[in-house]
């Protein structure tokens, strides 16, 4: 009973530190032995594959860890690339909807006022961009002394 104790105690360490990406390391590292209760022929398999979980050559206790890093690194990407996904849809969507609203007259127009706007924002941020630098500069060569509490003062 103690050892489900100790086992029980692990398996929720791993769960707090990795969530469910943990709980999904688990289930990939040990795959091929439940895999062999629904797929007979994978039980040669799945018994080498045992032997080698529990052979000091693989530490499980490294394994499941980087694992889950894996795991979760790949949730992340899938959910990146979903997103991205219904982003390209909404794109065409629109774009679809504006072709049958519009002309190609209108929407030549409704271009050239989006690419004069943009030149504009552009224009505006290297400036801003130019003078915050210059600030820095300033700041740097004339007093370098300067505290926080001094520069916010002025």
């Amino acid at each position: 009973m103690e050892h489900l104790q100790g086992l029980k105690s692990k398996v929720l360490r791993l769960l707090n530190k990795f969530g469910i990406n943990g709980l999904v390391a688990i289930l990939i590292w040990l795959s091929p032995s439940w895999l062999a209760f629904f797929i007979p022929s994978l039980e040669p398999f799945a018994v080498k594959w045992l032997l080698l979980v529990v052979s000091p050559a693989v530490p499980s206790w490294a394994a499941i860890p980087v694992l889950a890093v894996i795991v979760g690194s790949l949730r992340v990407g899938i959910k990146k690339l979903y997103h991205w996904t219904q982003d390209q849809i909404k794109k065409l969507k629109y774009g679809a909807e504006l072709f049958t609203l519009a002309g190609p007259e209108l929407l030549e127009a409704i271009l050239v006022k989006l690419r004069h706007m943009k030149a504009i924002k552009d224009k505006r941020t290297e400036e801003f961009k130019a003078e915050l630098k210059e600030e820095r500069m300033k700041l740097i060569t004339d007093n370098w002394e300067t505290t926080l509490e001094e520069a916010e003062n002025k």
